[in-house]
């Protein structure tokens, strides 16, 4: 019988350690919860943290490119970055908020130039080259449209038809491009708003190259608006 009683106690000893053991268990389980729940509260944060960064960088990255850009105008529709000069790269592409093409103040309809503010100002597109260089011709297109991403309704069928060039090494005002009868070249421009148009100074009777930092370009005749993309093309 005493052998029974010791068995049971021994048993009952054992139990209560089981029991002990499980309830520290259970409260090891319960510290590992809270501290997962602390480490997805610390990578939400991290993550938001991030999100906020990247949005940080991307429109100082933004503002940089446009500080930097090649490309300067004489005027922008709207006053805007959306049609910004920083858009006359020849593969810019439209998007929901950057239009597809530098856009200037100036409508083939001169009821819609009446209330803009300069109007009578010649309008102009300059790329900048940033050291001197040969200079052999240009490439153009109009202003690529998205009915898609675009918010603002119309057909945007815009491109330059016609343009004169000048340029310089201190400034894009030195000289025009000339023919060999002295006068001023007037280079033909697009005819739709996406087929790139190759001008080279070679089959025009003025230089065939010329050296400049800055080159101008001074459109004539439009369709719709003044639209462009442009590259410069130069000889290495």
């Amino acid at each position: 019988m005493s052998t029974t009683v010791d068995a049971l106690k021994s048993d009952q000893d054992d139990m209560s350690t089981t029991v002990d053991a499980l309830k520290s268990y259970q409260n090891h389980i319960r510290q590992l919860s809270t501290t997962v729940d602390a480490l997805k509260r610390d990578l939400d944060n991290e993550q938001s943290r991030n999100a906020a960064l990247e949005q940080r960088f991307q429109k100082m990255s933004e503002t940089v490119t446009m500080s930097l850009s090649a490309w300067s105008a004489s005027a922008v529709r709207h006053g805007d970055q959306d049609h910004s000069a920083h858009r006359a790269d020849i593969n810019s592409r439209e998007t929901a908020t950057q239009a597809g093409a530098w856009v200037s103040t100036r409508h083939h309809n001169p009821q819609y130039n009446s209330d803009i503010q300069g109007y009578s100002r010649p309008e102009w597109l300059m790329r900048e080259l940033f050291e001197v260089k040969n200079v052999i011709g240009i490439i153009t297109k109009g202003r690529n449209f998205n009915a898609d991403d675009w918010p603002y309704p119309g057909s945007h069928n815009q491109y330059v038809t016609s343009y004169v060039i000048s340029y310089g090494v201190q400034n894009g005002d030195e000289r025009f491009y000339t023919g060999a009868d002295n006068q001023i070249t007037v280079f033909r421009g697009n005819s739709d708003r996406d087929t790139p148009v190759r001008r080279y100074f070679r089959d025009y009777s003025g230089p065939a190259m010329i050296t400049a930092r800055f080159i101008k370009i001074h459109p004539k005749t439009w369709h719709e608006w003044i639209a462009m993309r442009a590259k410069i093309l130069i000889q290495y």
